[in-house]
């Protein structure tokens, strides 16, 4: 017959028995080849004669090992050999006499398990197939240790008994066991982070019988993400802080938090550090840290540049990172971390210093470090723009905005004391001839030394500036009296008529002085600096050298 021809081929084992006793009426030649016997030997003959049942072995799913259709057999041979297989049962129909069973080589089940399982052991995902009960039938892979142990112990129990520690895997789980599909979720477990997608397998009555479980160890993107938002959040608060001092402070606490280090900043050549992490951290410093980080920094010629990196012996049982945060090819300012070295560290300190990735640290340093530059280099070009603003690019005193200023904040009552304050307006003499007779390098010369000395004739509360070209002021608060102001022209006059030496050139100039006080609250800095103009006029028409002092209601 046709199909029997077919039939002789497939590479399973089929017997058809005949009921009640089950007698062999047909195999295949793959059946006779599993039971190693002749043909004639085994029709007529009880099949369940040739066969015994076997231990469960967890080949077969535990749901089905009990199922009336579906065993673990085993063949024993008329050579005292025995092999396993599987036996299906196919039912007969109705009006059919006979039974079809079907008989699978286990050892070919246990080849494709083999492959399944190498497949599994190498991939950096795990699987797990789990029963109703949450029992592992088949799993592995993964590059989470802690992930694959514990798959191996749920083979013997339930995956709820070993991850009973892991709240939010649990809850996972019984979702799953409950019917629910679990999409991907970023889950903390297993000493890590997992993203974990759950499964369930339901039978025609719409209970679970099976799970399916895929995780990925994602912690080291994770860890990445947390140190993204680290430096985020670092160059947000960089940029909100206007002290070069806090900045650094807080790098320092920014880097201890998420390296879990102790962390310090020095000065190359310094003696003390300039930040540290407080001794009441989770970490704690280093035994004797402080003398043996400056004696090493002394000591070597391998300073980093900023964004390097270099790694040192200094503290015996820690590692010691130095990394560059200052400007050049050899930084004058470092940043030290601190942590236990992986290799010496045990109990609390293993764990602090476990699972850490030098070339992950390092960008994260290295990240911070930038900011700091950039910060710095922002904080000390807005220091630079802010000095510009107030100051005299030539001389470097105080400009006519900020001599405004400062006097505005002196004429008012809620910022001084109600005493007098006092303009001084001073003119050179006599200045336009040394630019026409000696160029402008020379007057140059001139008008710095005139800002030297009347900086050094003032009194320490004075604030001296230069308005433009050769006119200068001076503003003088806590006037006493009007004899206070009129000796202290008289001595700016006097230094003023000094000679002045230009590059072996003696050049003479005097000044007119004109003084204008007013009580605190009485005017307003404009007018006040008017009135001390009009004062030097009245004193360079009486023939300059002099001063004349006025009041200003």
């Amino acid at each position: 017959m046709r199909w029997r021809r077919m039939v002789d081929d497939l590479p399973v084992g089929v017997v058809v028995v005949t009921p009640p006793e089950e007698r062999i009426s047909y195999l295949n030649n793959r059946a006779v080849a599993l039971f190693d016997r002749d043909r004639p030997e085994l029709l007529g003959t009880p099949l369940m004669s040739q066969l015994s049942f076997d231990e469960w072995d967890g080949l077969l799913p535990r749901d089905q090992h009990s199922s009336p259709d579906r065993h673990a057999m085993v063949i024993r041979r008329p050579g005292g050999s025995a092999v396993p297989v599987v036996m299906t049962r196919l039912a007969s129909g109705p009006g059919c006499a006979d039974c079809a069973c079907f008989l699978q080589d286990r050892a070919d089940g246990d080849l494709l398990r083999e492959q399944v399982q190498t497949i599994l052991a190498h991939s950096p995902v795990s699987f797990a197939l789990l029963d109703a009960a949450g029992r592992v039938l088949i799993g592995g892979g993964g590059i989470a240790p802690g992930a694959v142990a514990g798959l191996a112990q749920s083979r013997v129990s339930s995956v709820f008994e070993v991850f009973a520690d892991e709240t939010e895997l649990i809850e996972l789980l019984r979702d799953a066991q409950s019917g629910r599909v679990v999409a991907r979720t970023t889950t903390a477990a297993v000493g890590g982070h997992v993203d974990i997608s759950l499964t369930p397998l339901l039978d025609a009555q719409g209970k679970v019988t099976r799970m399916v479980g895929v995780g990925v160890d994602v912690t080291a993107r994770e860890r990445a993400r947390a140190r993204q938002a680290v430096v985020a959040r670092f160059a947000h608060q960089a940029l909100e802080t206007a002290d070069s001092a806090a900045l650094w402070r807080l790098a320092v606490r920014t880097l201890a938090g998420s390296l879990n280090a102790h962390v310090s900043l020095w000065d190359v050549g310094g003696t003390a550090p300039v930040a540290c992490t407080v001794s009441e951290s989770a970490l704690g410093p280093p035994p004797g840290w402080a003398s043996l980080v400056a004696a090493h920094l002394a000591g070597t010629s391998d300073i980093p540049a900023a964004g390097d990196i270099r790694y040192a012996s200094v503290v015996p049982g820690w590692q010691t990172l130095v990394a560059g945060a200052g400007q050049g090819r050899r930084s004058a300012r470092v940043v030290v971390v601190q942590r236990p070295d992986t290799d010496t560290a045990t109990d609390t300190a293993g764990a602090l210093a476990g699972g850490v990735n030098d070339a992950d640290d390092e960008q994260h340093v290295r990240a911070i470090a930038d900011v700091l530059v950039s910060a710095t280099a922002r904080l000390a070009a807005e220091r630079q723009l802010r000095y510009r603003s107030q100051h005299d690019d030539l001389t470097g005193l105080a400009n006519r905005a900020a001599l405004l200023d400062h006097l505005g904040q002196a004429l008012d009552p809620s910022h001084g004391q109600g005493r007098s304050v006092a303009v001084m307006f001073l003119d050179l003499d006599g200045f336009k001839r040394i630019n026409d007779d000696h160029g402008h390098k020379a007057g140059d010369a001139v008008l710095r030394t005139v800002a030297n000395r009347l900086s050094a004739a003032v009194r320490p509360t004075d604030l001296v500036g230069r308005l433009g070209g050769d006119e200068f002021a001076i503003v003088c608060t806590e006037v006493r009296d009007r004899g206070q102001i009129e000796r202290l022209a008289h001595r700016v006059i006097a230094r003023l008529g000094e000679a002045i030496s230009v590059e072996g050139v003696l050049h003479t100039v005097t000044a007119s002085a004109g003084v204008a006080i007013s009580d605190a609250g009485r005017t307003s800095p404009d007018r006040l600096l008017n009135a001390a103009d009009m004062s030097m006029y009245k004193a360079k028409q009486a023939g300059g050298g002099q001063s004349v002092t006025t009041y200003q209601a």
